[in-house]
């Protein structure tokens, strides 16, 4: 992840209706396919993380790809920050009890990702927000050196597009709810939480668990590339040629 992090995602493209119904319909078929196979060889869990910019959308676009989808192989988790009964156990105690067994796919909103932007947001020194992160790649690596899959997400949004799909979604009454005071006080703080995202993304950034980013503002554009994304990881996968076994010992 070299030169600006997310400058790359702010390409302003669009799909139209026509195109979105093409893709909805191959990849509903491909992500089902690549469901039941993941099922029915039961080698590997899919841990999918959506993080993002406020107003990007990862509830609508984690409904749509479960829509597009089995949901009796597929489930998702929100984290709240931890209780003081979780923070006396380790740190990622509940996590751990949330992964996904093989053959399914879980959501995680922000998973262990919350804790990090939130830690920065009350300006925890360097260190310790090193630390944080140091742990995070530790236990992704674990996950992925037995056998799970991580798909991390970050639904972008530059801050002109994020202030347009606020005041987008503020001004319908169908989705004004979704907009609260809170995600207007962090668009006012935009240029500060870019800063502490490229932060975190680039310190875990790693083979086992690279993070993939997409333009958020458009929700159809978002939602195929989610969709896309989690299919090429899961293909990646389950195509992948399997290792060859150790010669026979005489």
């Amino acid at each position: 992840m070299s030169g600006g992090l997310f400058d790359a995602a702010e390409t302003g493209r669009r799909i139209d209706d026509a195109a979105f119904d093409a893709a909805q319909k191959r990849l509903r078929l491909a992500l089902l396919d690549a469901q039941f196979e993941q099922r029915d060889r039961a080698a590997f869990a899919a841990h999918v993380i959506l993080a993002g910019f406020e107003g990007g959308g990862r509830g609508s676009a984690a409904q749509r790809l479960v829509s597009w989808m089995d949901p009796r192989l597929i489930a998702s988790a929100a984290y709240a920050p931890p209780s003081a009964g979780e923070r006396a156990r380790p740190p990622m105690w509940r996590y751990w009890r949330d992964l996904a067994p093989a053959g399914e796919t879980h959501l995680y909103f922000e998973a262990w990702y919350g804790e990090a932007v939130r830690a920065l947001k009350a300006g925890e020194d360097a260190a310790a927000v090193g630390e944080r992160l140091d742990a995070i790649n530790q236990f992704e690596r674990l996950v992925a050196a037995e056998g799970g899959l991580l798909v991390k997400i970050w639904l972008h949004l530059s801050k002109k597009a994020q202030k347009r799909r606020l005041k987008r979604l503020d001004s319908d009454p169908q989705t004004a709810w979704r907009v609260t005071k809170a995600d207007w006080k962090a668009y006012r703080r935009y240029d500060e939480r870019r800063g502490w995202a490229e932060t975190v993304l680039r310190a875990t950034n790693h083979a086992a668990a690279p993070w993939i980013v997409v333009e958020a503002e458009d929700d159809q554009t978002r939602d195929v590339a989610v969709a896309e994304a989690l299919l090429a990881a899961l293909r990646g996968r389950l195509d992948a040629p399997a290792p060859a076994k150790p010669p026979a010992v005489a």
